[in-house]
Parts: structure tokens; sequence; C-alpha cells
């Protein structure tokens, strides 16, 4: 099967947008802006970085509120992207996490958005207003299958 791509790049840095929207700490991300209905999506996180006020946190953790065909967690809630480690003190009162090894690839369903949050390594939720978490720089690939590439067989068993 032949997949196009996309690439997401999200940003948010609370010294220049201080009111980002958040609902239940997590943050609303889109997929697609386009009205094509793919019968499914593989999202992958291929590069990110958090910035901290402390190092208080080993490695965060990238989660969707989605829950992913093909993954779960032991806590059953949303599904774990990638982990986000320690790496550097940038200056005072400003810490570097970097992603490391490889993200997974999530298979969605029929989805346009995603609500990303962030959990610490003992997988209690960050409160993304709460100071902690300076802003976050995360790209994610995005690939569809190309219109006409899922065979027709397949398409006929796919529940529209």
């Amino acid at each position: 099967m032949d997949y196009t791509e996309r690439f997401v790049h999200v940003c948010v840095n609370y010294q220049q947008d201080p009111a980002p929207v958040y609902v239940n700490d997590s943050y609303e991300i889109t997929l697609s802006y386009d009205n094509d209905r793919a019968p499914y999506v593989l999202v992958e996180l291929v590069s990110g970085t958090i910035h901290a006020v402390n190092a208080v946190v080993n490695t965060y953790v990238v989660k969707t509120r989605e829950i992913a065909g093909n993954q779960y967690n032991n806590l059953n809630l949303g599904t774990s992207l990638a982990l986000v480690d320690y790496n550097t003190q940038v200056t005072a009162g400003h810490h570097n996490y970097d992603i490391i090894g490889f993200s997974s690839k999530s298979l969605y369903s029929n989805t346009k958005k995603l609500n990303i949050y962030f959990t610490d390594e003992s997988g209690s939720v960050i409160d993304m207003t709460g100071g902690q978490i300076l802003g976050f720089n995360l790209i994610f690939k995005v690939s569809y299958p190309i219109v006409g590439s899922v065979p027709q067989l397949y398409r006929t068993q796919i529940p529209l």
C-alpha cells in the first residue's frame, strides 16, 4: 500500500503565548485540515524537545488521549508516543529534554485531531498550566494511505 506523508510541527512557548488552550491538561493538534476521509492514519513523533523550569523529572512521556488501535499501556490511559529524556541545563531556570530512541507508529482510525499531554516517569499527568513546562516543540510524521491504494476487496470491509 502506498502512503502520503505530512509533517506537523507543534510549537508552544509560554513566554510568547502565555495562554494556550488546554482541555483536561491536553493540547489539541490538527493533523489534517482537508475533508478527505482516510480509513486510518499512522502517527509517529519524529523529533521533540520539552523546555522545563527545573529538572525534577527524569523523563517525560508524550501521550495522546485517543487510544491507538495497535498499542496500549498498562494504565489504559491513551497512547504513549515517545519518551523525552533529560538532556541539559540551558540557563538558570531552563532545562532541556530531548526525544530518545524511536517513537511508536500509532494507528488511529479516521481521526483529524489528537489531544497530546505529558506524564512523568511514574505516570502522573503534568499540569500544563502549572508553570513546570516552559514550552515544547514536537514534529509529527503523519502517514495516510493514498486514495485508490487501498485494495478494493479491503475497502468493502471498512465500516464507514
